[in-house]
């Protein structure tokens, strides 16, 4: 079997995969069946196929969402911590 035989049947196989589980990443599907997947990875350039575009949409929506929920915080600068009272160690307050 030639590289270009086994990278599209692996290709044609993922996206079959694809629609009963649709979090599987071409990676962890190259690493369960053998296949290297820089080579898989070099051959969809070659082809001009973006593995974006095999995702199903409904993943590529959810990928614009935040990755995170957090604030962030930022620090607040009193004006009496900048005297000269808060840096020589006294504790006096305007």
């Amino acid at each position: 079997m030639t590289a270009h035989d086994l990278y599209t049947r692996t290709l044609s196989d993922y996206k079959s995969c694809l629609c009963s589980s649709p979090a599987l990443t071409l990676r962890s599907y190259c690493r369960e069946r053998h296949v290297n997947y820089h080579g898989m990875c070099l051959w969809l350039s070659r082809h001009g196929i973006s593995i974006r575009e095999l995702r199903p949409s409904s993943s590529v929506t959810t990928a614009k969402e935040p990755a995170s929920s957090f604030s962030r915080l930022l620090p607040v600068c009193f004006p009496f911590l900048l005297s000269g009272y808060a840096l020589r160690g006294y504790h006096h307050f305007p």
